[in-house]
């Protein structure tokens, strides 16, 4: 982020442009930005006539776009005849060269973010084909880990042998989760419940992978699973 006010500063003293409201937006793709509020409201004062335009560090950090529906955030400039500033470059999407400017830099912007991805998942499809870990450590459960210098799997104590001795008195007494997880000492007995349904446990690692396929997200903002707050993990 510093380096990307340094660029807009120096686009400002370039031009010499006033900025008058500065936006920030953290934890959204470039695919996703034209969902975000924040960015919404930027468009809306671009189209004051106090605004004559935006200045940014480059392209991608105003659209990388996925679909044909990201590209509608030009229309704003087009309409009302606002510019963009980067800076080595001034652009007026109202005019013919900055809208053909506009499109193929947005949409090489996108097609670099989908190479990216191709590249990351292709080589997570790769280690999960010999047997590694395909993603970070913290996706493992308890119990379990994974040295990513020698390519082995291990088991973590005490967790290991706690979800075995849980796998044990449920099977032998069958009680609810809820007093297992007393009597084994779980600070919450939903993560018993979670780890005794992965099927790590019998020797299967699932990773999961839908290419191109992302949940519901909320304000723009990346939503591959509910983020939880990560504290002590003796529960």
């Amino acid at each position: 982020m510093l380096r990307q006010w340094d660029d807009i500063g120096r686009a400002a003293d370039r031009w010499n442009l006033e900025i008058i409201r500065k936006y920030e937006i953290i934890d959204v793709s470039g695919a996703d930005v034209h969902l975000n509020s924040d960015f919404r409201q930027m468009l809306h004062e671009v189209t004051l006539p106090s605004v004559d335009g935006i200045v940014a560090a480059a392209m991608d950090r105003i659209t990388r776009p996925d679909s044909y529906s990201s590209f509608g955030i030009w229309d704003a400039f087009v309409q009302h005849k606002k510019l963009i500033w980067f800076p080595g470059s001034e652009i007026n999407p109202a005019q013919d060269s900055g809208f053909i400017e506009t499109i193929i830099t947005g949409m090489m912007a996108g097609l670099d973010r989908r190479r990216i991805l191709q590249n990351t998942q292709t080589a997570k499809e790769a280690n999960r084909r010999r047997g590694r870990c395909p993603s970070a450590k913290h996706t493992l459960p308890q119990g379990v880990d994974f040295d990513f210098k020698t390519g082995k799997w291990c088991w973590v104590e005490p967790f290991a042998s706690r979800i075995r001795e849980a796998f044990r008195i449920l099977i032998a007494e069958q009680p609810s989760i809820r007093s297992l997880a007393a009597r084994l000492g779980y600070t919450c007995e939903r993560t018993l419940y979670n780890q005794l349904g992965n099927p790590i446990w019998i020797g299967i690692r699932e990773y999961k992978y839908r290419r191109g396929e992302k949940y519901p997200s909320k304000d723009g903002r990346q939503r591959d699973r509910r983020k939880v707050l990560r504290g002590s993990r003796s529960g």
